[in-house]
């Protein structure tokens, strides 16, 4: 996967698939060779799979090249062999499954967000409509505890950071300004339901206590955070740092930071020399599993 920007990565029974800029691709379990998975010059923005006896994967996509690719939510029941539009009417920037509710789905838009009822067969918007833009609600989570509360983040149109929430599945939202910066990745917290933390553009990670009202410094680094992970009782904040070398011009690497507890201090873990990390998911043997933008995918194994 080296020299593919990997944005969206998702383990399966049938694989570890990683969406990139041109196309989607799956390492087959026990395998060490990543294949082709569909959807080619399509720049996968998100990776769901819907629950049941045969789950299906939902995979959200852009035009990854100008005048080329698809754009809209295409499904495979075949593990990525063959593929199906579900909508080509709108781009989705994100893609959020409801817990609490079998068959919702949430999207987000340039600058609106969008639900279905019906396992992504129909949308209707409920934030904002396909007039409005911005830069894009790129994420999306909702409370695992069912009490219909879901946030998401993004970025207007004026450049401004932004957090939508709703307190009621979706039916209204209340839009909140946190930072001046792009809200990049938004995630409720499984332990507390009034917490919830972001990770923005150049300013570490943010946490509000009061289900997204207001909101405090967390991680204070200039990094860009573009994913937030739990694993077991752990915090991860994957992102990437840059900045400029003399007769190299601007470099990216990779950053990894770690948080053991709500009120304790954030810790850097140590990362091999790559290119800034934009996706991260935790597999099937409880690894963290990073995409990168051109360093290929890495493990962090305890």
């Amino acid at each position: 996967m080296t020299g593919h920007r990997i944005t969206a990565l998702r383990d399966t029974d049938s694989g570890l698939y990683a969406g990139t800029a041109t196309g989607l691709f799956r390492l087959a379990p026990g395998s060490g060779t990543w294949e082709a998975a569909g959807l080619d010059e399509s720049a996968v923005s998100e990776i769901v799979v819907l629950p049941g006896a045969s789950p299906r994967l939902l995979v959200g996509v852009g035009s990854g090249v100008p005048g080329g690719g698809r754009v809209g939510i295409f499904a495979s029941d075949d593990g990525g062999r063959t593929w199906v539009a579900v909508n080509e009417q709108y781009w989705p920037r994100s893609l959020a499954l409801d817990p609490g509710k079998n068959g919702r789905i949430f999207m987000g838009g340039s600058y609106s967000i969008l639900r279905s009822e019906d396992n992504g067969a129909t949308w209707e918007f409920v934030f904002g409509s396909a007039d409005d833009r911005g830069a894009g609600i790129g994420s999306i989570t909702v409370s695992s505890a069912g009490d219909g509360q879901v946030w998401a983040g993004g970025e207007s149109a004026l450049g401004a950071g932004v957090v939508l929430r709703s307190e009621n599945g979706g039916e209204t939202w209340e839009v909140v300004f946190p930072v001046g910066a792009a809200v990049n990745v938004i995630l409720s917290d499984p332990v507390s339901a009034s917490r919830v933390w972001a990770g923005i553009g150049g300013g570490g990670v943010r946490r509000s206590d009061d289900a997204g009202r207001n909101w405090r410094k967390s991680l204070a680094a200039e990094v860009w955070v573009y994913e937030l992970v739990f694993l077991d009782d752990l915090l991860y904040a994957v992102g990437r740092e840059t900045s400029f070398v003399e007769g190299q011009g601007f470099r990216e690497r990779l950053r990894l930071f770690r948080l053991e507890s709500p009120d304790g201090g954030w810790q850097e873990v140590g990362t091999p020399e790559l290119p800034g990390g934009l996706s991260a998911v935790v597999d099937q043997n409880g690894y963290l599993v990073i995409g990168t933008d051109g360093g290929g995918v890495w493990r962090l194994i305890p």
